[in-house]
């Protein structure tokens, strides 16, 4: 057996950190009290720890757990389970070797990523009346939502903003369009007329009658 002399002129530093690399374990190895023990390959836990006679003894996971590196674990670890609560759905089902993948289902995005999948989703936000849809949401992203300008509306679930209606004459405006909902027009009753802008038809006055109404006006006689 090789012995180590050291000298005075070592300080205790040096000595400890030798002593730690002389007993260090390589990498495909695992430290049990003094011994340096073989890894149990993936998909296999330790069963029994190795000695100076013997080898590590490994067993392979079973059920819902894997190992998915070499390692020195007495135990397998639990698969993920994909739990539709949380905005998340089954991409690739566990193995020996590998744990569970969970992608994002309709309508939903990632806000917590894990070794290529997902491990908690939210619902894609839902814009309100007087917004529209600016940016589609993704399985990455959520929904963008934007206010509509003056003069035009959305219900929430446009991707543009669209012009209030303009009432043609003969025509009032029964409600005046909001952010969130168009003008609505209603034609005049005989005898009452309005040029389109007007909130109620006005009444012809005695004596007079519509003698002609047009696309952008009308006549009174």
């Amino acid at each position: 057996m090789t012995k180590f002399i050291f000298k005075q002129a070592y300080s205790p530093h040096l000595l400890l950190l030798c002593l730690t690399l002389c007993h260090a374990c390589n990498l495909t190895e695992y430290k049990v009290g003094e011994e340096c023990c073989p890894m149990c390959p993936s998909g296999h836990h330790v069963q029994k720890h190795c000695s100076r006679n013997a080898n590590t003894t490994c067993a392979p996971c079973t059920g819902l757990t894997f190992n998915d590196e070499p390692n020195g674990l007495s135990h397998c670890k639990l698969c993920a389970v994909c739990d539709q609560g949380l905005g998340l759905k089954t991409v690739r089902a566990c193995t020996l070797t590998s744990d569970t993948v969970c992608g994002v289902l309709e309508g939903h995005y990632c806000i917590s990523t894990y070794k290529g999948g997902c491990r908690t989703a939210h619902k894609h936000t839902a814009c309100e009346p007087g917004q529209f849809i600016k940016q589609p949401g993704t399985a990455s992203a959520n929904t963008a939502c934007e206010d509509c300008q003056e003069n035009s509306y959305s219900n929430g679930s446009f991707t543009s903003c669209m012009p209030h209606a303009t009432c043609r004459p003969g025509q009032f405006i029964h409600w005046m369009g909001t952010k969130s909902a168009d003008t609505e027009c209603e034609d005049c009753q005989e005898n009452t007329y309005s040029n389109g802008s007007f909130t109620s038809c006005m009444p012809c006055k005695p004596g007079q009658f519509i003698h002609w109404m047009g696309r952008t006006g009308f006549v009174l006689f």
